[in-house]
């Protein structure tokens, strides 16, 4: 047991040193999204060497459904994506970009743009729209 302390209390730190959601762009971590043209986007979230794929994944998806809705969209699909994990650790940041067309209608594949933000939103404890 006096082993496994210090152990919990690195994880502990450790964990508390992932990325927010935010906006980054540069040599900052967060997100970042521009229109391509028409219904497309681009959206990509880098997270830092302490924050997990599945939270960098999360937070790019969590982006397209709000770039979607801000653009009148009620559902996006997802066209391409590309995504890097953080190996190895701390030398390399983990990153998700994903290509999206906004949709009015929900079609074979499409997210619904509401219950994507509303979920993520919750299982991270964002409660505020951007």
């Amino acid at each position: 047991m006096k082993n496994i302390l210090p152990l919990i209390a690195v994880s502990l730190s450790l964990s508390a040193c992932a990325t927010g959601y935010g906006r980054g762009g540069g040599l900052s971590h967060g997100f970042t999204d521009s229109h391509l043209q028409g219904d497309t986007f681009l959206i990509s979230f880098s997270g830092n060497g302490f924050t997990g794929i599945g939270r960098v994944k999360d937070y790019a998806l969590l982006r397209c459904a709000e770039v979607a809705m801000n653009n009148g969209y009620g559902f996006f699909i997802i066209e391409k994506s590309k995504t890097r994990g953080a190996f190895p650790p701390l030398l390399q940041k983990p990153y998700a970009e994903y290509s999206i067309r906004g949709m009015n209608a929900s079609a074979a594949g499409a997210y619904d743009a509401r219950n994507i933000a509303e979920t993520l939103r919750a299982k991270y404890g964002l409660n505020t729209a951007r």
